[in-house]
C-alpha cells in the first residue's frame, strides 16, 4: 500500500508516529490527533502542510495533497 494517498499521507503517517498507513484517510487521522489534542481538525490540518512544504522546500502553488 505504499504511496496510498500520496506523498502528503506518506509524510503524515511518519509524523504521527504511525508505522502503517491508515485504511481511513489522512482526514480522519488529523481529526482524530485534532480530538486527543483539543485542537481544531482545519487549523491542524494546515499546520501539517506548512510543515510538510516546508520540510519538502515546496511552493503553494501546484502542491495536491492526495
Amino acid at each position: 500500500m505504499s504511496g496510498a494517498g500520496g506523498p502528503f499521507a506518506e509524510w503524515l503517517w511518519g509524523h504521527l508516529g504511525m508505522a502503517f498507513p491508515s485504511e481511513l484517510g489522512w482526514a480522519v487521522e488529523i481529526e482524530r490527533a485534532a480530538g486527543t489534542a483539543g485542537r481544531d481538525a482545519m487549523e491542524l490540518f494546515f499546520e501539517f502542510l506548512d510543515e510538510f512544504r516546508a520540510e519538502r522546500g515546496k511552493s503553494a502553488e501546484g502542491l495536491t495533497v492526495g
